[in-house]
């Protein structure tokens, strides 16, 4: 397992760093974060789906260019043995809320980690941090650069540093990319397919539809709880 810190857009890899513990390298010191603003925020957002109030009104700007140059943290896991295909790889995309870490979930003598299946299946991964989460770089200007257009042209590079060997051990291209997403992951994946076509060879999208008719029953459903929660005693 290797992992390092790439700097984009300038699509190099930094000296890569082995290291045995899950939660990070060994050059970080690595704790939960606090939750208590993304908490509050969450509450609002709830909080505003039975009123005739558009919760994101209060956060967007309209539209602008965008351009940047960002660390990301990412981590390459090759089989140690019987890899099928040195040339293919599997690259994931985590959702809202977590960063990578859940891709290779260590409960149960890693029973329930993707990365560590598709090792023992003889397929190489690459998963990152996506902007805003885990161990990549943190932008101050949260609401206007964290957005999914950022996210789809950092996986657009990513797929292309993979296949022109940046990011592969001593230089190992990949010609065959299939990417995988999560929840969100899925959607910034989907965006890949559409506005770069060759990026990847293949998608796999899970925690995903592209039909929201059952919406406004969940929102109903959400709201429904506040109540209940709010007649527990404190």
């Amino acid at each position: 397992m290797f992992a390092g810190l790439i700097p984009l857009p300038y699509w190099s890899l930094l000296p890569i760093i082995a290291y045995t513990t899950r939660l990070g390298p060994p050059n970080a010191r690595c704790v939960d974060a606090n939750q208590s603003e993304i908490t509050n925020l969450l509450q609002q957002f709830i909080a505003s789906f039975p009123y005739a109030s558009n919760f994101t009104d209060t956060y967007e700007k309209g539209t602008e260019p965008l351009s940047g140059s960002y660390q990301l943290s990412g981590t390459l896991c090759v089989p140690k043995t019987g890899e099928r295909n040195v040339s293919h790889i599997q690259f994931l995309v985590h959702g809202v809320g977590v960063d990578s870490r859940y891709w290779d979930y260590t409960a149960d003598d890693d029973e329930y980690s993707y990365v560590s299946a598709s090792a023992d299946a003889g397929i190489a991964t690459f998963r990152y941090d996506r902007l805003g989460t885990g161990l990549s770089e943190k932008p101050k200007d949260a609401y206007n650069v964290v957005q999914a257009a950022t996210d789809t042209a950092i996986t657009v590079k990513f797929a292309q540093m993979l296949r022109d060997g940046s990011i592969g051990i001593k230089g190992q291209k990949y010609n065959k990319i299939l990417g995988v997403g999560h929840s969100y992951g899925s959607i910034v994946m989907q965006a890949v397919t559409s506005n770069a076509p060759t990026a990847l060879d293949g998608d796999m999208l899970t925690g995903f539809s592209a039909n929201a008719q059952d919406c406004n029953s969940g929102h109903a459903h959400i709201t429904g709880i506040r109540d209940r929660i709010s007649s527990f005693p404190p």
